[in-house]
């Protein structure tokens, strides 16, 4: 292992700003620590918005910076130079907010699934209209709970391409509102409890309606989960993570609970 001890970081103190806003902003980018190693050691930051990493970049050059940040994995160049004593050295490391889970749903089925969720890396956000199942004790430490109209509650957030959407709610009647209040957003996934009758009921409804297209609806990950013939809670919110897990890291899995609806 070795260790950068920087006693000059506060010139730099603008370049850590921007890191710690873009985190707080949920936007992601590169940090960039530049370590020039001679008579003197000199170590510069650079912060680099997603989409502002310039074509012509110092070494490593732009194709290797946007490698890592596509890849989301630190990487450490080192460009050779003729004298041994003259190193630059390159720490790449992107920085990637967290994705956000919104559980529309403080019951049991959305308990479950803050919890696991938590273990596998998202920031969660639970909604409900009854209070009691808003209460911070019920979630994992740091999710952040919200009370009132869920659907109202949805529209208030921050959907994103990194946003992920489950609906388990009181009742039907407000799944489908809350879907309605969602169906439209860029969210990578949105998932909605119910049998598959009741989801073939909805569906039916809102097509008709004129509320979404086909097309649109099919992005639905409804019944929720992967079919793993879940039964308990735990199990049902198991197949729920998992399925957030295939969708966040593109999986080649076969969602089959949507392929069973659309059939």
């Amino acid at each position: 292992m070795r260790i950068l001890l920087d006693p000059t970081a506060a010139k730099d103190r603008a370049s850590y700003a921007q890191v710690a806003g873009a985190v707080s902003q949920r936007q992601q980018g590169v940090m960039i620590t530049t370590a020039h190693s001679g008579t003197i050691t000199e170590v510069k930051i650079q912060w680099f918005p997603e989409g502002s990493i310039p074509s012509d970049a110092e070494f490593p050059g732009a194709d290797n910076i946007k490698s890592c940040l596509a890849h989301e994995r630190p990487q450490l160049f080192v460009e050779s130079c003729d004298d041994p004593q003259a190193i630059t050295e390159v720490l790449v490391e992107p920085v990637i907010p967290k994705p956000l889970l919104i559980i529309a749903g403080g019951g049991h089925i959305g308990q479950a699934v803050a919890h696991q969720a938590s273990l596998v890396g998202f920031d969660i956000t639970v909604m409900d209209d009854r209070q009691e199942f808003t209460d911070p004790r019920l979630f994992p430490e740091g999710t952040k709970t919200l009370d009132g109209y869920i659907p109202e509650l949805i529209i208030s957030q921050p959907i994103a391409g990194d946003t992920y959407i489950v609906l388990v709610t009181r009742g039907h009647k407000l799944d489908a509102e809350s879907l309605e209040s969602c169906i439209h957003t860029p969210a990578a996934y949105i998932g909605m409890i119910g049998s598959k009758r009741k989801v073939a009921l909805i569906r039916r409804n809102f097509i008709e309606s004129g509320l979404a297209t086909e097309e649109e609806f099919d992005r639905v990950h409804a019944p929720i989960g992967l079919d793993i013939g879940a039964v308990t809670v735990p199990e049902i919110a198991a197949s729920i993570t998992a399925e957030l897990i295939a969708v966040r890291r593109r999986s080649k899995s076969d969602l089959s609970t949507n392929e069973t609806v659309r059939e």
